[in-house]
């Protein structure tokens, strides 16, 4: 295939440049006059930007509010009438980042050449996440794309609101976390082993807790480089185990959800994603099964996906999916009770999203509740540790004075 550059002139009689991939000259002139365009001329070649294409494809990234403002775009241009083209080089015009507008360059080139949108978007999957692409594959078939594109544009803001939340709220506690860590390890790396030898010179019988402490600022000292090591290949090592391994991708996702503080927070997230996702795609025509298993790719647990999968093979056998789910005893009462109303009224998108709307208030003040809990616990933390470093120097100090009195 050989990529041809053109111009155009749009329904608005402005000049227009594409570039569209073709066998020859000639299959891309009948493409773009089958798509009606009124073409001045075509060349081969990318007009010079082939080389800087390539560059923009491999240093490219797309925000989510990028993406709630292309959202923005196409759901007020497709319900003004304008055809997905045009609103499409509406928004390459608009967007200042030069990698998303490479994206839409090549959205708006496939769907002149008769390729589905949808194809189009699932062609990157690093901008647009799979449950965009079966939004928009749903409206297409069902003829409602600005109601897809708004549907997107809720979830998508959903997310972010959500991600906001939290980053909010774990900003301070772990500022203080990384502050405590590196003073302990100047505690035991620095001031210690000066605090040692002087207790080393002074020849008396040391308490246990001094032994202990001395012996902590011993490894920190001469095993600091370990540490550091453990710290950094520790995590990349359960990131590559999780990416190579299902078996033990599931057992991490299982240890999440047992975590005594945390896990809690975890399962109210999960829900509130399986809650959110399912209305989306459900009122946007997608069937139970096919919502099922593709809530189960997005939730983000791989316990809950196997239960929703599970949920799938029960529904398909006649079970009710509310009975399924509450078999699993993993889905709290709301999601359990809202499911069975909207099977019962069959109004189940409109019943999954008040168990969202619920969640999106839920999730924050539950993160809000539980970072507020650890902060006076890291104080703590650090009032012990420093009790423990006085005790450790003062108590040898007060032994040799008392028998010296």
């Amino acid at each position: 295939m050989t990529t041809f550059s053109y111009t155009h002139i749009d329904p608005h009689g402005r000049r227009r440049v594409g570039a569209i991939e073709a066998s020859d000259k000639l299959q891309a002139q009948k493409s773009l006059e089958a798509n009606q365009l009124i073409v001045v001329n075509i060349t081969e070649g990318d007009g010079g930007k082939k080389r800087k294409s390539a560059s923009i494809k491999r240093r490219g990234k797309v925000s989510r509010r990028e993406i709630i403002e292309f959202c923005i775009y196409m759901t007020t241009l497709t319900e003004a009438g304008l055809p997905i083209t045009d609103a499409l080089e509406e928004f390459e015009e608009e967007t200042p980042n030069e990698y998303f507008r490479y994206v839409v360059r090549n959205l708006k080139t496939g769907v002149q050449t008769g390729r589905p949108l949808s194809e189009g978007l699932a062609l990157f999957p690093k901008v647009f996440s799979r449950e965009f692409v079966y939004l928009v594959r749903a409206a297409e078939r069902t003829g409602t794309l600005p109601n897809a594109f708004r549907e997107l544009r809720s979830y998508q803001e959903w997310l972010e609101r959500l991600a906001n939340d939290v980053k909010q709220a774990t900003t301070y506690p772990i500022i203080i976390v990384i502050a405590l860590g590196c003073f302990i390890f100047f505690l035991f790396s620095s001031v210690i082993p000066r605090i040692t030898s002087i207790l080393t010179d002074m020849r008396i019988e040391l308490p246990a807790i001094t032994r202990a402490v001395m012996g902590l600022s011993a490894m920190a000292v001469h095993s600091w480089y370990y540490w550091i090591a453990a710290g950094i290949l520790i995590p990349v090592g359960i990131k590559i185990g999780i990416t190579r391994s299902e078996s033990f991708a599931m057992i991490v996702d299982r240890y999440k959800l047992s975590l005594p503080i945390f896990g809690g927070l975890f399962r109210i997230i999960i829900q509130a994603r399986f809650a959110q996702n399912f209305a989306v795609l459900h009122r946007a025509g997608i069937s139970i099964l096919e919502n099922l298993e593709l809530c189960g790719a997005f939730i983000g647990n791989r316990v809950y996906a196997r239960h929703l999968n599970r949920a799938m093979l029960d529904v398909r056998d006649g079970v009710r999916l509310s009975q399924s789910l509450k078999n699993s005893d993993a889905f709290s009462g709301l999601v359990l009770r809202m499911l069975a109303v909207g099977e019962a009224t069959g109004n189940l998108d409109e019943a999954l999203r008040h168990a969202a709307e619920y969640y999106n208030e839920e999730v924050p003040r539950r993160v809000k509740r539980l970072f507020s809990i650890m902060e006076p616990l890291i104080i703590l933390i650090l009032v012990g540790v420093i009790g423990v470093v006085a005790a450790a120097v003062f108590l040898p100090i007060l032994s040799m004075s008392g028998g010296l009195g």
